[in-house]
């Protein structure tokens, strides 16, 4: 697997030598959506195109899965790939929901493995309806929607609960990331965490 970088790579100064990544996302368009609402999502989510980069900081006013339904109800059905720490059984449901609905194709993600306790409702509804699912020693918050125009990851600080707190997230609409964050997803499902 390719690594971002080594400890090599670190100067004295603590700076990696690496800055083709952090340079192709400032040179992409962004879009700051502060204090946004679920009700005008959409308005920031149809801004997002192919190479976009859009943060958005929210007050507390919408959940990741308003977010990623505005997503998938604006541009089109998807397919969803997703990590989370924490998992409530309305997100599950939203995503049955979807399922149903035929808004996502199929659902594959990594739960924390507190999940099984702490959320055990969310995840048994995990466990039926999606196509993989697993628990793993998981902090990462990564959600990665592939329709047929659109690869958005969004990453950031929200789970998949209603916790209303300030969240921050980075979207950003590149297979290529898309396909990276799938990548590493997918492997962790089918042999675990050791990237090695």
């Amino acid at each position: 697997m390719q690594k971002l970088f080594s400890v090599n790579d670190i100067n004295e100064g603590g700076m990696a030598k690496v800055t083709a990544f952090s340079e192709e996302i400032e040179n992409a368009q962004t879009y700051l959506a502060l204090n946004a609402k679920s009700n005008n999502a959409t308005e920031f989510i149809e801004k997002i195109n192919t190479g976009c980069t859009s943060v958005v900081v929210s007050n507390a006013d919408f959940s990741l899965w308003n977010l990623v339904e505005s997503i998938i109800k604006t541009k089109g059905k998807a397919k969803l790939y997703f990590a989370t720490w924490s998992f409530s059984e309305l997100s599950a449901r939203k995503m049955c929901e979807w399922l149903d609905n035929g808004l996502i194709s199929e659902c594959v993600g990594i739960l924390d493995y507190r999940s099984k306790n702490r959320h055990e409702a969310a995840y048994h509804l995990a466990k039926l309806a999606f196509a993989k699912v697993k628990t793993e020693s998981c902090h990462a918050k990564v959600t990665v929607l592939i329709g047929e125009n659109y690869n958005i990851s969004i990453m950031g600080s929200s789970n998949f609960t209603e916790n209303p707190r300030i969240e921050c997230n980075v979207i950003v609409d590149d297979e290529n990331l898309a396909n990276k964050h799938i990548e590493w997803i997918t492997h962790v499902i089918d042999k675990g965490y050791d990237f090695d």
